[in-house]
């Protein structure tokens, strides 16, 4: 199971987090490596619509 844990803010208050690191040491490693954006990008060629997720501003 995943530990909760308190973590101080810079302004003062109390954020709760989650730790994952027990659980991550126990799930099986993905043998498959993340895909190569340029190799991604250069295979788009052609196509008509391309489309992302901007996961940057959806955690921040």
């Amino acid at each position: 199971m995943a530990n909760v844990v308190m973590v101080k803010k810079p302004n003062g208050k109390w954020r709760m987090c989650t730790d994952y690191t027990d659980l991550n040491k126990a799930c099986p490693k993905d043998p498959y490596p993340l895909p190569n954006i340029d190799r991604l990008v250069d295979r788009m060629v052609g196509f008509a619509l391309l489309s992302f997720m901007d996961t940057y501003s959806g955690y921040n």
